[in-house]
Order: structure tokens, then sequence, then C-alpha cells
């Protein structure tokens, strides 16, 4: 029988979550930033474009299919098929 004592502590799950309008040439920037302390187990990453007119999806998608083995990031992009506006995503 364990004991609290003798378990390892769990890692905290923590999700980093990013709504994007028109951010196509700055996704990849704002990802490529997430600390190295961010890259682990239990740490997954939600890219929300809000229906964007200029490809932001498709830019996330290529992000992590080009960074899919190195960036140690768990990385889901997923589209609002209407434009939520602001207030919409908070």
């Amino acid at each position: 029988m364990s004991t609290p004592e003798s378990r390892s502590p769990a890692q905290p799950r923590v999700l980093v979550f990013i709504v994007a309008y028109n951010a196509k040439t700055t996704l990849g920037w704002v990802l490529d930033r997430i600390p190295a302390a961010m890259r682990r187990p239990g740490v997954e990453v939600l890219v929300i474009d809000d229906s964007s007119p200029d490809n932001t999806f498709q830019a996330g998608i290529e992000y992590v299919s080009q960074h899919r083995d190195d960036s140690g990031l768990a990385i889901t992009v997923l589209r609002n098929p209407e434009n939520q506006r602001y207030c919409g995503n908070q």
C-alpha cells in the first residue's frame, strides 16, 4: 500500500489557450516563444482561429506539421466557423 509520501508528485496539467485573428504572420513567432519549461508532458496548447480571412488556421496546421517532432508541445489548432469577436472568445 502506498502512502502520500511514497507517491511521486503528479505534474500539474496546463492548458495554454491562444485565440488568434489575422495572425498568419505572427502565430509561429508566438508558439516558438513558449518557454522551454512549458514544453513537457501535461502541457497542451490550444490555438483557436477566430475565422480569420488571412489563413491563420492553415498557418497553425502547418506549424504543427513542421514542428511535430521537435517542439515538445502538444498543439491542437481549431477554427471557429464564424468570428466571435473579442467578447465571444473570453
